[in-house]
């Protein structure tokens, strides 16, 4: 309960910061549906998407996480005061000696999706954490791993020498129906109730981007309210 009214008062202040903040319109309309208003859930912004250094600085006094694309990412986010310790690489096709050069610098927790991704982490990174992002849509051109191969990419992480940190999602950037984003939360509530049951609870639980647009849809409560369990950092992107 504690942890929710943080992150709530946490979510407040990010409010104000960004309304704040002189912009154009279409910046504007962009913050104004930034922050997630769900109690519990962090916002987690991608580095990826450019934002300005003085943005970044509000975010970081706002406090948010982040998450990075590339290895560079790490010195925008470097310049703005944010430690490597609290950044996802959230990447699923990784170069190795970036991998081994985030670690050097704190990065701890990297997203994969398949076996080939989970060892060159596994290599580049011994002791790091991994998450593991499940496919929510099953196209051709997604990328993601289904429910039962996300499954066993978090049962083989100890054997590669990896800790199993949590699932997360993306329904990509266009508007989706709200029981797509509830599908999602289904199938990363299947990985976390059966690796439970296997005597291990993912930390994290990542719900992709556009949480606010369906935060008050009837079939996202209801999918959220079925999950077995709430990991410690569950976190949400703009």
């Amino acid at each position: 309960m504690q942890d929710e009214l943080l992150l709530g008062s946490r979510a407040a202040a990010l409010r104000e910061v960004l309304r704040s903040l002189e912009c154009d319109g279409a910046t504007r309309a962009l913050l104004d549906g930034f922050v997630p208003n769900v109690p519990g859930v962090k916002p987690c912004v991608p580095t990826a998407a450019g934002y300005s250094e003085p943005l970044l600085r509000a975010l970081v006094a706002a406090g948010v996480d982040f998450s990075i694309d590339q290895l560079g990412e790490l010195d925008t986010l470097s310049v703005v005061g944010v430690d490597a310790g609290a950044v996802l690489y959230r990447n699923i096709d990784k170069r190795a000696d970036d991998i081994h050069d985030a670690a050097l610098r704190g990065v701890w927790r990297f997203a994969v999706a398949s076996e080939r991704e989970l060892h060159t982490v596994a290599g580049a990174a011994p002791g790091a954490s991994a998450y593991v992002y499940v496919a929510v849509q099953r196209t051709r051109d997604e990328r993601g791993a289904t429910p039962q191969d996300a499954l066993r990419l978090l049962r083989m992480a100890p054997e590669s020498g990896l800790r199993p940190y949590g699932v997360a999602f993306h329904v990509g950037t266009r508007p989706v129906e709200s029981s797509l984003y509830a599908r999602a939360i289904d199938r990363c509530g299947l990985v976390m109730r059966r690796l439970e049951q296997l005597g291990t609870r993912v930390e994290m639980l990542g719900l992709g981007g556009g949480l606010t647009q369906h935060a008050s849809q009837q079939a996202v409560v209801d999918a959220v309210g079925r999950l077995p369990y709430r990991p410690s950092l569950v976190i949400a992107e703009p």
